[in-house]
C-alpha cells in the first residue's frame, strides 16, 4: 500500500477490482489480523456522509474480494472482518516493524534495515485512492518515512557512505529546502565527499531563505556544523577505515523474466568482446528494460567497481526527459565527483565524468533514452566501462558516432509467449487450459508487456476460460491491458511513443488505423496522409525511429495489431472525421488506380475501363513491367479485397466494382480462384446499386469463370444465363462472345466436351463480327482442346495452330501459353512426343512471361507426362518436382496427383 495499491500472489498481480473495493481492503490491510467492526469500516470509507445502503456495500465489497484472495482470507468476527494475513506480509506494517528494528539494532546492522524499509515505498502511500481516511493515515506515514529517511541518512553518514546519500539529499533538500535536517545531512555529504566550498554555499543559500521566508536564523546544530566545516573538524571527517560505497544502483531483477535466452546470449558475447557501448532498442512494452535489468543483476562481479543506473525519461508517459546537465549532475554525485565538476557547464561535467570512469570497471544503465543527443554526453569512452542504452528510439546516431553495437528486440513467438505465461500462471495452470493461454497469445500479438499485463488478471481468476471469452469478444481492445497503472497500460506506453513525435508523424500514425493488408508500402501512407511522397516518407522514419512501425522490408512496413487499434483511438480521439473520409477516398484511389496500372501491364490487350481521376493527392503506383506487376499484386492481395469491401461501405460502387474487374488479371491465372469470386461478389453488388449494366456484365462474366474453375457448376450456370440474357437485351456482342465462352468453358469443367463445342463456335462467331482477335484467340483454343477431348486429336490441330497465331497479333502472351499448351496435348496424344515436348515448353516460357504460376505448373505435368513416355525419367522428375513445388506454394490440392506421379518413379 505504499504507492498504488497491488496485491500479489507468488509475485504476481491480482486485479482486486474498483477502487471502492481496493479501499475497503485498505481498510482491512492496515489492520490486519485485527477485526475492524462494520461501524469503523462504514465511518472510515464515507466519514460523516454514509450512503443509505452503506452496510450492505461493504458486505458486497467484500464478497468480492473473497472471490479474488480466497474465502479464507478474509473472516467474518464480531460484527466485523478481519484480514486474516501475516502484518508483515502487509508493505506498510513490514515498513513499520523494519523502522522499530533498525532504531534497536547496531550501526552496521542498522544501514541495511533502514534501505529495505524504504525500498518499499513506491509513491505515495494509497495512491488513487480517494477516501480521507486513507489520506490521514497516508500523511502519518509520508512523516514516517522522511523520519526513517533522515534516520538512514546519519547512519550512512556516520559510516562515511557519503556517496550513498549524496543523490537523495539533493533531490530532498529541492523538494523541502526550509528543512534544517536535511539541509545539515546535505552539508555533511558534501563536506565527506571534499566539497566543503558546496556545503557552505549551501548554508549561505538556506541561511538566506530560512531568514527572508520565515524571519529565522538556522538553528544552533545547523550552526554548529557550519562552524565545524568552517574549522575542519576532524569529527566531520569519514571514518579512516571507512571505504567509500561503491555505487550498486541497479533496481531488482524482473519478476520471472523469461523468453530472452538468445538476447541474453547475444549481451554475454558483447561482453566477451568488450563491446563498450550497447543500444537496446524495440516499442514499448517489448521488454528492453527488462533485458538491461537482467543481465547487469546477472553479471553484477563482473564490474567490481559499481553499477549506475539512471531513467532519462525519454518516454515517460508522465515527465519531461531528464536533461543532460540533470543527468550527469546525479551520476558525479553517484561517484563522489569534486565540486566545481558538478556545479560546471555539460562539457565539463562531461569531461570529469569520463575521467572519473576511465579505467574503472562499472556497468551504466542508461534507461528509457529518447535519442541520441541526449546519451551522447553520457558516454564514459574508454574500454573498461560498460554502457547499457535502451530505447524506443533506434539510437542511430550512437551507432555512427560512437560505435555502439544496437541490439533490436523482437515480438516474441507463440512458443516464447507460452513461456512467459506458464511462468508467470504456472506449468499446470497453462497446460490444463491450452486454449485459453492460445487466445493470450493471440490477443497479445507477442508483446511482453501485454502479456504481463494479462497474466496479472488471469492470476486473479479461478478459471482462464472467462477471461479468454472476454478477450474473443473484446478483439484488440486496450481497455483489456491495463492494469490500473500508467506503468502497467499499454495504451499509456504508446501515449509517451506518440507524444515524442512531430505533428505530421502523429497525423500518419493516426490514419495508419485505416491502412488494410498486413503491411503497406510509402506511397499508399502518402495518399491516407495526402502529403508527398517524400514527406511521408519522413513521417514513417519518425515512426520506425520510435518503434511504432517497422520495415520489415524495402519500402515495406507493418504495424502491430495493438499499435494499430492505438492509432484507431487516436484518429476518433482527434476528430478527424472530415479527413477521415477524404483520407479513406484517398486510400481507394490509390489502391484502385495502382491495381488498373498493374492490370494493363498484365495484360494489355484487355479492354480499357472509364474510370474517374483520382482524388488530389493519390500517389498511386506505375508497375512498368509484367514482373513488377505480379509483384504488386502479390503484396497486396489482402489489402486488396479488404479496399473492395471499404469501398462498397463508403458508397464508392464505381471504384468497387472497378478494383475486383482488374483483380482478375492476377488472381485469376494465379489459382486464387475462392478470393477472387469473393471480390466479384462484393464488385457486382456495386455495380447493381449504380446501375450499370455494362459494369454488372463484365463482373459476372469473371464471376461464373471462377465458379467454373471451382466447380461450382450449379452457380456458374445461374451466372452465365442471367447475363447472357443482358448482354442479348442490351446487343453487347462483347459480354455475348465471352459468356457463349465461359458457357463453354463450364461444359468443359463438367466434362461434357459435346455440349461445350457448339457454345466455343458461338463464342468464336460473335469476336469475329466484332474483330476481337484476342477472343477469337480464347474461342479456338477451346474448340482445339474439345476435339482433343472428343479424341479428334488431328482436327484440334488446325483451330490451335491459328490461335497461336492469333494471340501473338494481339500480344496476348497468357493465352499463346494456353493456345501451345491445347496443341502439346493434341500431339501428345498422337503419340508424336518429340513434338508435344516443343510445345509444352513454349507453353511453358509464355506462362512464365506472363507470371502464370498455375497454368506453368500444369504445363510442367504434361511436360513431365511426354518425358516419361520417351523414358526420360530424370525429366519427368525435374518437371514434376517442380510442378508440386508451385502447387504447394499456392496451396492447390493438384499436388497430390503430383505426389502421385512421382511415387511412381521411385520419388518419395
Amino acid at each position: 500500500m505504499l504507492g498504488p495499491m497491488e496485491v500479489l500472489a507468488g509475485g504476481v498481480g491480482l486485479e482486486v477490482g474498483p477502487a471502492s473495493r481496493r479501499a475497503v481492503l485498505a481498510v482491512l490491510a492496515a489492520e490486519a489480523g485485527r477485526v475492524v467492526s462494520m461501524g469503523q469500516l462504514v465511518d472510515r470509507l464515507w466519514g460523516g456522509a454514509p450512503p443509505r445502503q452503506a452496510q450492505g456495500n461493504v458486505h458486497s465489497y467484500v464478497s468480492r474480494l473473497r472471490g479474488v484472495l480466497g474465502a479464507e482470507a478474509i473472516a467474518r468476527r464480531s460484527g466485523g472482518y478481519r484480514l486474516d494475513v501475516d502484518p508483515l506480509r502487509v508493505d506498510l506494517h513490514r515498513f513499520r516493524h523494519l523502522v522499530f528494528r533498525a532504531r534497536r539494532a547496531d550501526e552496521g546492522e542498522a544501514a541495511g534495515l533502514w534501505d529495505e524499509a524504504l525500498e518499499l515505498w513506491r509513491g505515495e502511500a494509497f495512491e488513487g485512492l480517494d477516501v480521507s481516511w486513507l489520506h490521514a493515515l497516508g500523511d502519518q506515514l509520508a512523516v514516517e518515512r522522511l523520519g526513517a529517511e533522515l534516520d538512514r541518512n546519519e547512519t550512512r553518514l556516520r559510516r562515511g557512505e557519503f556517496t550513498v546519500v549524496l543523490p537523495g539529499l539533493a533531490s530532498r533538500c529541492r523538494e523541502y529546502p526550509l528543512d534544517e535536517r536535511f539541509g545539515g545531512q546535505y552539508m555533511l555529504a558534501l563536506h565527506q565527499a571534499g566539497r566543503s566550498k558546496d556545503a557552505l554555499d549551501h548554508f549561505a543559500r538556506l541561511r538566506r531563505r530560512l531568514i527572508d521566508e520565515l524571519g529565522n536564523e538556522p538553528g544552533g546544530r545547523l550552526r554548529e556544523l557550519h562552524k565545524g566545516i568552517l574549522d575542519d573538524d576532524a569529527a566531520l571527517r569519514p571514518p579512516v577505515s571507512a571505504a567509500v560505497a561503491v555505487p550498486r544502483q541497479l533496481p531488482a531483477d524482473p519478476v520471472r523474466f523469461t523468453g530472452r535466452d538468445a538476447e541474453l546470449a547475444l549481451l554475454d558475447d558483447l561482453h566477451r568482446r568488450a563491446e563498450p557501448v550497447w543500444a537496446l532498442n524495440g516499442q514499448g512494452g517489448v521488454g528492453k528494460t527488462w533485458l538491461a535489468l537482467r543481465w547487469g543483476n546477472d553479471n553484477a562481479r563482473e564490474f567490481p567497481d559499481g553499477q549506475l543506473y539512471l531513467n532519462l525519461r525519454g518516454f515517460d508517459p508522465t515527465e519531461a526527459p531528464v536533461p543532460a546537465g540533470d543527468a550527469l549532475r546525479q551520476l558525479l554525485e553517484s561517484l563522489g565527483a569534486e565540486p566545481d565538476a558538478v556545479g560546471g557547464g555539460v562539457d565539463a561535467q562531461a569531461a570529469t565524468y569520463r575521467s572519473l570512469v576511465s579505467g574503472r570497471r562499472i556497468l551504466i544503465v542508461l534507461d528509457n533514452a529518447r535519442d541520441s543527443e541526449q546519451v551522447a554526453p553520457l558516454l564514459p569512452g574508454g574500454s573498461t566501462a560498460t554502457t547499457i542504452v535502451t530505447s524506443r528510439n533506434a539510437l542511430a546516431g550512437l551507432s555512427v558516432h560512437h560505435g555502439a553495437i544496437r541490439v533490436g528486440l523482437d515480438l516474441l513467438d507463440a512458443s516464447r509467449a507460452r513461456e512467459l505465461l506458464s511462468a508467470r500462471l504456472g506449468g499446470e495452470r497453462t497446460a490444463a487450459e491450452p486454449d485459453a493461454i492460445d487466445t493470450f497469445i493471440d490477443h497479445c500479438g507477442g508483446l511482453p508487456l501485454a502479456l504481463s499485463i494479462l497474466a496479472a488478471r488471469a492470476a486473479a481468476q479461478p478459471g482462464l476460460g472467462e477471461l479468454a471469452a472476454d478477450l474473443r469478444c473484446r478483439a484488440r481492445d486496450l481497455d483489456t491491458l491495463d492494469a490500473g497503472e500508467i506503468s502497467a497500460s499499454l495504451r499509456a506506453v504508446l501515449d509517451s511513443s506518440r507524444k515524442q513525435l512531430p505533428p505530421e508523424a502523429a497525423t500518419c500514425l493516426a490514419l495508419l488505423s485505416l491502412a488494410p493488408g498486413p503491411d503497406f508500402a510509402v506511397n499508399c501512407v502518402a495518399s491516407l496522409a495526402g502529403l508527398p511522397a517524400e514527406k511521408s516518407r519522413l513521417a514513417l522514419t519518425e515512426l520506425e525511429a520510435n518503434s511504432l512501425i517497422q520495415q520489415h522490408a524495402a519500402g515495406r512496413y507493418v504495424i502491430h495489431d495493438l499499435t494499430k487499434q492505438y492509432a484507431r483511438e487516436c484518429l476518433e480521439a482527434q476528430g478527424f472525421d472530415g479527413d477521415r473520409s477524404s483520407a479513406t477516398a484517398r486510400l481507394i484511389d490509390y489502391y484502385l488506380h495502382s491495381a488498373l496500372a498493374a492490370d494493363r501491364c498484365l495484360m494489355p490487350t484487355r479492354d480499357a475501363i472509364s474510370v474517374a481521376a483520382p482524388s488530389p493527392g493519390v500517389s498511386s503506383e506505375a508497375p512498368s513491367s509484367p514482373e513488377r506487376a505480379s509483384a504488386w499484386f502479390a503484396r497486396e492481395r489482402q489489402a486488396l479485397q479488404q479496399v473492395v469491401r471499404c469501398a462498397l461501405d463508403e458508397g464508392r460502387y464505381a471504384s468497387c466494382w472497378q478494383i475486383g474487374w482488374a483483380l482478375t488479371s492476377d488472381f485469376l491465372p494465379q489459382g486464387r480462384w475462392i478470393e477472387l469470386a469473393a471480390a466479384l461478389a462484393v464488385g457486382l453488388e456495386a455495380a447493381r446499386r449504380l446501375g450499370d449494366r455494362t459494369a454488372e456484365l463484365r463482373l459476372r462474366v469473371n464471376l461464373a469463370k471462377t465458379h467454373v474453375l471451382t466447380k461450382d457448376h450449379e452457380r456458374a450456370q445461374a451466372q452465365l444465363h442471367e447475363a447472357l440474357r443482358v448482354a442479348e437485351s442490351i446487343g453487347d456482342k462483347w459480354a455475348q462472345g465471352h459468356l457463349y465462352l465461359t458457357l463453354g468453358q463450364a461444359a468443359d469443367a463438367r466434362e461434357e466436351y459435346a455440349e461445350a463445342l457448339p457454345l466455343a463456335r458461338k463464342a468464336l462467331e460473335r469476336f469475329r463480327e466484332i474483330g476481337r482477335k484476342s477472343g477469337q484467340a480464347t474461342a479456338l483454343n477451346l474448340i482445339g482442346w474439345l476435339y482433343s477431348n472428343l479424341d479428334r486429336h488431328r482436327e484440334a490441330l488446325a483451330p490451335c495452330r491459328e490461335a497461336i497465331e492469333l494471340s501473338r497479333e494481339s500480344e496476348s502472351v497468357g493465352m499463346e501459353g494456353m493456345s501451345w499448351d491445347s496443341l502439346g496435348y493434341a500431339h501428345q496424344h498422337l503419340g508424336d512426343h518429340d513434338e508435344a515436348i516443343r510445345c509444352f515448353t513454349r507453353a511453358l516460357e509464355r506462362f512464365r512471361a506472363s507470371n502464370d504460376a498455375f497454368y506453368a505448373a500444369r504445363a510442367l505435368v504434361k511436360l513431365g507426362e511426354s518425358y516419361r513416355r520417351l523414358a526420360d525419367v530424370d525429366a519427368a522428375r525435374r518437371c514434376w518436382g517442380e510442378a508440386l513445388e508451385i502447387f504447394s506454394e499456392l496451396g492447390r490440392p493438384d499436388a497430390d496427383e503430383v505426389r502421385a506421379k512421382l511415387r511412381g518413379l521411385g520419388t518419395a
